[in-house]
């Protein structure tokens, strides 16, 4: 995926700076950092508290880190998530990241 095409995913969701996100699997934070330029909250959320750290460093101040468990599958649309738009990506050895989950919670 090149750089005009992350750019075209993050314009495409139209995010609101009253909206709160939840980047899944966020690794070091690319797609969340961006988020954070037009959502009022993003959390980055992922296993891995090695990239976390890298997600978290000099990170915009409305995006925060969430260290999650492997074993949570996903979001319910439930007034208890605090979330108002989930998504994530996958990846593939044969081809370019493609959009599985963008939904609104």
């Amino acid at each position: 995926m090149n750089g005009r095409s992350r750019r075209n995913v993050v314009m495409a969701l139209d995010l609101k700076s009253t909206e709160t996100i939840a980047d899944v699997g966020a690794g070091t934070g690319y797609f969340a950092r961006r988020f954070a330029h037009h959502a009022g909250k993003v959390y980055a959320v992922d296993i891995d508290q090695k990239l976390l750290d890298i997600a978290g460093k000099d990170a915009p101040p409305n995006l925060k880190t969430v260290l999650a468990s492997p074993v949570i599958h996903g979001f319910r649309n439930d007034p208890s998530t605090p979330f108002s738009f989930a998504m994530y990506f996958t990846t593939s050895r044969t081809g370019p990241p493609t959009t599985q989950s963008s939904q609104r919670c």
